[in-house]
């Protein structure tokens, strides 16, 4: 994962993966197995991001909260 920076804030599951897999070496491990079957890359930036996609963290705006609410108004 040559374009993973482990010090940015995490934006799903996937990231999360991403740091502990980064801390464990394990990327490193899977970035020099794929150079060596001849591979471009180990695969894993694509399964982050779509674990990411899949498994965001969303973090809850005001916004989210007013829609919340005004879809609720009138019910009553």
């Amino acid at each position: 994962m040559k374009n993973f920076d482990p010090k940015k804030p995490a934006e799903g599951v996937g990231d999360i993966i991403a740091k502990i897999t980064h801390r464990l070496g394990i990327a490193k491990v899977a970035d020099k197995v794929a150079e060596l079957l001849g591979k471009e890359d180990c695969g894993c930036e694509r399964r982050r991001q779509q674990l990411n996609d899949l498994l965001p963290f969303k973090n809850k705006t005001e916004e989210d909260a007013d829609s919340k609410t005004d879809s609720r108004e009138g019910l009553t």
